[in-house]
């Protein structure tokens, strides 16, 4: 077995690359990961503070995200019919990934959307081997994108998030039996999503122009696509997908660990946490957010961090 510290945090930069608070590498550094996964991750600056600070330690490999349709600027300004004078184009959330080289070989690949596609999340492959192995690992970083709390962007959650299973899926004849593979990141999904309603009980409850009506949806079905795409089994009691206990986002926990046979979480280390102790460094409170129970407030303006801190100890079977 292989035991490996694993980190991921959505870190809000959304598409703005504004410069990183300098508490987010001190918190990186203080949790000691041997894999950084880092969500919502923007900007040539602080591309260069990670580099400055991990590179001596960590590979890092990272994905600015893709261009969008929309545009950042002045929006009463003229415009030319060939949008020369719209402004810069706005990016997708992009995504960083760093291995400890004491504990992984050089990458062998990377992998990343090509193109815009606003049906398919953000996303980020990394194909690496355990030092002194023939072990090797994916590891995934994602982002599902949302557009709201309707029954369609909720679907269309669901939507990315089977395209993501179906595409790395340990059934896809290509995967090796000595290939382990983890996701994590932020789905924008979790057991909170939990009321099943049918159509027959919207109408029969005149719920038409009820918020209740955009639950069609929830956490069971996608387990559903996890147990589908061989990921968990139904009657395995395995630990994916994984997160622990408390909230990553307000009252919710949206952030997961999805692996494959081969890799379990060591459910007794405390290791494993959401850690919302960062908030200790938010003292503008009057500034956009919000006050977690564990008692920190949390600043909600990019780029400072609005996820929790997710940590966990797992192993890979390397035998």
């Amino acid at each position: 077995m292989k035991t490996l510290r694993i980190l991921e945090w959505n870190i809000n930069q959304r598409s703005s690359g504004t410069r990183m608070p300098s508490y987010i590498t001190k918190e990186i550094q203080r949790k000691d990961p041997d894999i950084i996964v880092l969500v919502e991750f923007k900007g040539q600056e602080n591309l260069s503070t990670l580099q400055n600070t991990f590179s001596s330690d960590f590979y890092l490999e990272h994905y600015e995200g893709d261009p969008t349709s929309d545009y950042e600027g002045d929006p009463t300004s003229d415009i030319e019919d060939n949008g020369a004078n719209k402004g810069t184009l706005k990016k997708r959330n992009g995504i960083l990934i760093a291995l400890r080289k004491d504990k992984f070989e050089e990458p062998l690949s990377e992998r990343h959307p090509q193109k815009y596609d606003e049906t398919r999340p953000d996303w980020l492959n990394v194909h690496t081997t355990l030092l002194n192995s023939k072990y090797s690992l994916e590891i995934i970083g994602v982002k599902v994108v949302v557009g709201g709390d309707t029954a369609e962007d909720l679907e269309n959650r669901k939507s990315q998030i089977q395209w993501l299973l179906s595409q790395n899926s340990p059934k896809n004849s290509s995967k090796k039996t000595n290939q382990h593979q983890l996701i994590i990141g932020d789905l924008n999904y979790g057991p909170h999503v939990t009321e099943y309603l049918y159509p027959e009980y919207i109408k029969r409850n005149n719920q038409k122009n009820s918020r209740r009506k955009d639950y069609f949806i929830n956490w069971q079905d996608i387990i559903k696509l996890m147990w589908k795409y061989d990921y968990v089994k139904q009657d395995s009691g395995l630990a994916s997908p994984y997160a622990p206990t408390g909230t990553s986002w307000k009252s919710e926990r949206l952030d997961w660990l999805i692996t494959t046979k081969g890799i379990s979480v060591n459910k007794t280390s405390e290791y494993n946490c959401l850690d919302w102790s960062f908030g200790r460094f938010n003292t503008q409170y009057y500034a956009f957010g919000y006050t977690v129970p564990e008692g920190y407030f949390i600043c909600s303006t990019p780029s400072h961090p609005d996820h929790a801190i997710f940590t966990a100890e797992i192993q890979i079977k390397t035998e």
